[in-house]
């Protein structure tokens, strides 16, 4: 077993596939090249604060970008004016926020605005800082927020104040200002990304080796490409072609350093993007395969898996496993690695990522033979969800099909007013799921029993949204229900019942569906079994 762990995770790492796998993968593993590279942390340029004091005309330096930057900008807090009582154009008292305060009369400007210049894009004012933004009296807005392209040598600047001539105050000044506000500065972080414009896809960041005569382009650029309008600025520092079996044959990579690369590439290899993005510098690499890995199931929806000790009914497909060329060729005899992959808090299992089974294959690698198809048989998981199937092979794009385990067709048992649900979970929000003749079995005995003795039944379990195990308990993927797996059984408490009240629920049931209950009333949890299947 630990082989086929160790061989599972290598096809997963080969696929460079990131899966809620609990075993730990072999690096060492024979054959096993990544097609993409490893990737750091995302990054961004170090973000910039500085503290604007209220006092006129004031400037405070901000950081300087030789290369355009796309930047979020902050202004936060209040600073506080007061007027003489004598004051004339202007006369407040209180807080004023980014934008200023409106002077109408004099000067006609937005007094006391906190602004940001640079030489791109030049002198702004967060808010406004225009008369007919700022207002009189001023806004109390706490925070002032944009993105914006900056370039070049920045300060944060304050606007003049109020220009009243101090006679008309009897004073030396006609207005004091007081406090301060904060100018955030926060570069963006944005991924490189390198785009293949009419280039064959043959999945994530790799492209088919092109036919004879055909130039590929690369062109770098980021995601996301745009922010709020604005452009995310990109800068191409090198590429680099490494062919898989140096040195490159006839292939002729770029020279230049610009943002568009166009490649004559006639064998398999990657072409390596170092580019600065938004200041932070970055590498991309496109994988270029002259083959692709083919997986092709019988089924692309199957029924789960029920493996109890009281039956044992596995759900099985074959899967046919090959390689071919860009023209669709098979390639021969060519080694395959496989893998399976499970999807956590799907199906009604909302587990978390506790390693949710994904089923088995009957060999984890293959060779495609004189005729260059082989199949291996794949059996689903007991619970129900999607299952990645993946393959991948030395030289050639890797492959991934999704087969969609669970049973169709189950419908909700809703509320009702003869009978009360019970048993969701916060593991199993939703539990009372049923076939449609199940539920109308259920809501006949639910009828007759309120006719007769005016309560109302409680269901408790019954099954999950696509069926399959219904794992109840401490313990995740176990298996206290044997059953509860098709929509075709459902629990109803006993709890409290007498016995001509329980009787008559047996008889009952029976006379609807013609199958008898299943007692289980000398549980912890007291209560009969109701199927309509055995």
């Amino acid at each position: 077993m630990k082989e086929r762990s160790t061989r599972l995770l290598a096809a997963l790492a080969l696929l460079g596939v990131g899966l809620a796998c609990h075993d730990v993968s072999d690096p060492t593993d024979p054959g096993i090249r990544p097609l993409t590279p490893v990737l750091r942390p995302l990054e961004a340029l170090p973000e910039a604060s500085v503290s604007l004091p209220a006092v006129s005309d004031a400037q405070v330096p901000l950081p300087t970008y030789t290369d355009p930057i796309l930047a979020e900008v902050t202004i936060s807090g209040l600073t506080s004016m007061t007027s003489h009582d004598s004051s004339y154009y202007v006369h407040y008292a209180g807080p004023i926020d980014g934008a200023g305060i409106h002077n109408s009369s004099g000067n006609a400007q937005c007094s006391m605005s906190a602004q940001i210049s640079y030489p791109i894009p030049g002198r702004v004012g967060l808010g406004g800082s225009g008369a007919g933004v700022c207002t009189n009296p001023p806004q109390q807005r706490p925070t002032w927020t944009g993105t914006m392209i900056l370039q070049g040598a920045g300060v944060a600047l304050r606007g003049p104040g109020v220009l009243e001539p101090t006679y008309q105050c009897g004073a030396s000044e006609c207005h004091t200002y007081s406090g301060q506000q904060t100018v955030v500065v926060r570069p963006l972080a944005v991924a490189i990304n390198t785009l293949t414009p009419g280039s064959q896809s043959a999945g994530p960041k790799t492209i088919m080796v092109p036919q004879p005569g055909i130039w590929t382009l690369f062109r770098a650029s980021s995601t996301p490409d745009t922010i709020n309008g604005y452009e995310v600025p990109v800068k191409a520092i090198s590429w680099n072609w490494v062919p898989d079996l140096p040195p490159a044959r006839s292939t002729v990579p770029c020279t230049n350093a610009q943002k568009l690369c166009s490649a004559y590439i006639i064998e398999p290899g990657r072409m390596e993007l170092t580019a600065q993005v938004n200041g932070v510098e970055q590498v991309d690499v496109v994988t270029v395969v002259s083959d692709r890995v083919v997986l092709q199931p019988a089924k692309m929806q199957m029924p789960p898996s029920i493996r109890t000790v009281a039956r044992i009914a596995p759900s099985k497909q074959a899967i046919t496993v090959s390689v071919v060329g860009a023209a669709g060729e098979i390639r021969l005899n060519r080694d395959v690695l496989l893998g399976l992959a499970s999807t956590d808090n799907t199906a009604g299992h909302m587990h978390g990522a506790d390693g949710k089974p994904a089923g088995d294959l009957d060999s984890l690698q293959v060779n495609t033979g004189s005729s260059g198809v082989t199949t291996v048989t794949f059996t689903a998981p007991d619970p129900s969800g999607p299952v990645d199937v993946l393959a991948s092979s030395t030289g050639a794009s890797s492959a991934k099909v999704t087969i969609d385990v669970g049973i169709l067709g189950l419908v909700a048992l809703g509320t009702g007013t003869n009978y009360d649900l019970t048993g969701d979970k916060p593991k199993h929000p939703s539990n009372h799921w049923a076939t449609s003749s199940h539920i109308a079995s259920l809501m006949n005995l639910a009828n007759r029993y309120y006719g007769q003795f005016g309560s109302k039944l409680t269901f408790n379990d019954t099954s999950l949204p696509l069926g399959g195990l219904y794992d109840v308990g401490s313990a995740p993927w176990a298996t206290p229900h044997k059953g509860h797996r098709e929509g075709l059984q459902t629990d109803v408490r006993t709890n409290g019942l007498t016995g001509p009240q329980m009787v008559f629920l047996r008889r009952n049931w029976r006379s609807i569906t013609g199958i008898a209950v299943y007692d289980e009333t000398a549980t912890s949890e007291p209560h009969y079994h109701l199927p309509t299947a055995n």
